[in-house]
């Protein structure tokens, strides 16, 4: 949350530096600050998110104050089309080679939990017992 981030930079010196890391895209507290009188007087917003802001809004300084990392070699081409284009302006680029689960029928699939039977799982981390449910 935003006031938690905001301390320890109260405490920096005129020859502090200071550097933040992070998505200004990903789950901010929109979703996480309920309060509607919180929301109102500007906790919605992430400190990521305002500093992104601040820097668009000065222009050619953001350039050299943002890096925008547009390698992402953890998701299948198919799953980051959609959040490249939706946050990214199509930016975003899979790194994974698309035939790198062969073994897998689709790049992504939808499971239903709501299913009443069971499973018979071999894995005992929850990584394994995903996969064995998509992939049998």
């Amino acid at each position: 949350r935003e006031p938690e981030t905001i301390i320890p930079l109260c405490l920096a010196s005129s020859g502090t530096r200071i550097i933040i890391a992070g998505d200004h895209c990903q789950v901010g507290p929109a979703l996480l600050v309920l309060g509607t009188e919180a929301q109102e007087n500007g906790l919605k917003y992430s400190l990521l998110q305002r500093l992104h802001q601040h820097y668009e809004n000065i222009g050619k300084c953001s350039e050299s104050h943002c890096a925008v990392l547009l390698h992402n070699y953890r998701c299948h081409s198919s799953i980051l089309r959609l959040p490249s284009s939706l946050f990214y302006n199509s930016t975003l680029q899979s790194m994974v080679p698309d035939d790198a689960h062969p073994d897998a029928p689709y790049p992504l699939l939808f499971v239903c939990s709501s299913i009443n039977s069971s499973a018979k799982c071999t894995s005992k981390d929850s990584d394994g017992i995903e996969a064995e449910l998509l992939l049998n």
